[in-house]
């Protein structure tokens, strides 16, 4: 069972979130409320190609409680990457209720996953607010941005894509963001495994993170057997 998230209202100048957590239901839903301005139709753009040949790009950027996280950081570990916005209307919010579900679904196996919300608005989304937007979904869930070019390097590395769409009323805080919609699973070395295209499944991907995370075992076992030899 997954708490109903509520995102309230979003104050289009004062940027600020407040969630609230409802009764707990099967089949947990998001509704988010927002002004007008900021719910222009989006397009969700392609999921990116997987090129596990692609070598690893350096990128850092700030998480939501202050820590510097790079490239580095993802080595030696499974992550899931999603990029996106918190004024986003519904794909994101549907996206990261997804992601929830899928780190309740993986039980113990949660455990050896980093999931990454990253911001592709840090004009708007300061780290305060992505704290709060993360952890409203799940509290293992990491939000970080950083300066646009930054942005843009781990972007780049994970073959993601975004545009920023002018409002039709000219307010120049009012523009939504057209983005890659996937979600990249990422490996130990740093490399995406596969995409997770946007309305994929919980079950597919659980199902696809567990035969990856029980090959990923059964190699490390047969290493450290063949070392103790």
């Amino acid at each position: 069972m997954i708490r109903k998230t509520t995102l309230l209202n979003w104050a289009k100048k004062g940027i600020m979130l407040s969630a609230a957590f409802g009764m707990a239901y099967a089949g947990a839903m998001v509704t988010l409320g927002h002004n007008s301005a900021l719910a222009a139709p989006q397009l969700i753009l392609g999921s990116g190609n997987v090129d596990s040949d692609k070598p690893r790009r350096p990128f850092m950027l700030e998480t939501s409680m202050g820590d510097t996280f790079g490239d580095q950081d993802l080595l030696g570990k499974f992550t899931l990457i999603y990029f996106g916005y918190t004024f986003c209307p519904d794909v994101c919010p549907t996206s990261l209720m997804t992601l929830t579900e899928v780190l309740g679904e993986l039980g113990d196996d949660a455990r050896a996953m980093t999931p990454i919300f990253i911001s592709v608005d840090p004009d708007r989304d300061s780290l305060p607010i992505l704290h709060d937007y993360t952890t409203a979904f799940h509290p293992q869930i990491i939000g970080m941005t950083g300066p646009k070019v930054m942005v843009d390097a781990v972007v780049d590395a994970y073959n993601a894509r975004y545009k920023f769409i002018p409002s039709d009323d000219g307010d120049p805080m009012g523009y939504s963001v057209d983005h890659t919609a996937s979600m990249a699973f990422v490996g130990p070395n740093g490399r995406i495994v596969k995409r997770f295209g946007y309305g994929k499944p919980v079950e597919e991907i659980v199902f696809e993170i567990k035969a990856e995370l029980s090959q990923h075992q059964k190699l490390v076992r047969t290493l450290k057997a063949n070392a103790s030899k």
